[in-house]
């Protein structure tokens, strides 16, 4: 089990490779963009969420 710490990097991290991967402008879902998208799901489903604003501070997941 990860702490909300290790997910928020993880979490961070990958956001940061699809921001590289991506041109804002033109949207383009390639298939490595895909699987870090479901990889953050994944981790999003293990955290234990602390929301603020209606956004968890560790994950980023919406408060529903």
């Amino acid at each position: 089990t990860m702490t909300n710490q290790e997910i928020f990097s993880l979490v961070t991290e990958k956001r940061e490779k699809i921001e590289k991967l991506t041109d804002f402008a033109t949207f383009v879902l390639n298939k490595e963009v895909i699987e870090l998208q479901k990889e953050i799901e994944n981790l999003q489903a293990q955290c234990t969420h602390d929301y603020q604003n209606g956004l968890c501070k560790y994950c980023g997941k919406e408060e529903l």
